[in-house]
This record gives C-alpha cells, structure tokens and sequence, in this order.
C-alpha cells in the first residue's frame, strides 16, 4: 500500500518548569522514535514557546502529533497547518532542532539558514509556509 507524505505544523507553550535537560531528554526520545516510523521535522524553541513541523506518513504523523497533545512538558498545542505533500522539507533531519533568542546574531544566522536551505531543497506547502510565519513571529528581528 502506497502512503501518503504528509506535513502537519503545531504551536505550543512550554511548561514552566521545563528545563533544558527535558528540551535535551525529548530531542534524544525524538530522534530514536522519528528514525523508526520515518518521521522528519523541525523543532524551533523560544521560550517558552514551540513551533514545529513534523512530515511523513500520514497515519506516523498524526498519531505522534496525539502524543505530543497529551505530552506534559507543553500545553496549548494547537494545530496551525496539514496537508499533504510530494516531497519532506527536512529529508535529512530526524529532528532539526535550535533554541531561539533573537537578540543573537548568530541565532538570527541560524534562522537564515534553516530557512534558505529548506527553501533551495524543496518546494514549499502550506505546513512550510505556515511554519515560517510562526517562527518569524517568533523571532521578528531574526528574518
């Protein structure tokens, strides 16, 4: 059976006792969990806000987009964007990850770059596009 590609981009609000050890504890848990169902992403953090975007098999990516809803080390999880696509934004990255503060010049080069290169790689979508906004939102001196 042929599945569908699928990109899906959320928004949350870090917990406030969250710390840098569960920020580190949740990539490692992601990276291990993403290469087994074939799960691509990026993961930007400002706190104590989340912006992500999560691409695969449709069924893959919304059944952990239901975990991460449930997951304690956030709330307000909120769906900004779905659809389908032909190819992943990130091909390469379990899950790309960076923690913002746009008062680094360096965070905003970071920013730059994940951005050109997403946009060089692949063709943008809705959940691409949408995810974009938000972290320009995000950061609004970074872009």
């Amino acid at each position: 059976m042929n599945q569908e590609l699928f990109q899906l981009t959320y928004h949350s609000i870090a917990n406030d006792n969250l710390e840098k050890k569960d920020i580190d504890n949740l990539l490692k848990q992601s990276e291990r969990n993403n290469k087994k169902k074939h799960i691509t992403g990026c993961l930007l953090y400002s706190q104590p806000e989340f912006i992500q975007l999560l691409e695969g098999e449709q069924e893959e990516v919304e059944e952990l987009y239901q975990k991460i809803k449930q997951d304690e080390r956030h709330q307000a999880v909120t769906l900004l964007s779905s659809n389908q696509c032909e190819k992943r934004t990130f091909p390469n990255w379990l899950m790309a990850y960076h923690k913002l503060d746009d008062s680094e010049p360096e965070d905003q080069k970071v920013i730059h770059n994940f951005n050109l290169f997403a946009k060089v790689t692949q063709q943008p979508t809705e959940s691409y596009d949408v995810f974009w906004r938000m972290v320009n939102h995000l950061t609004p001196s970074a872009l």
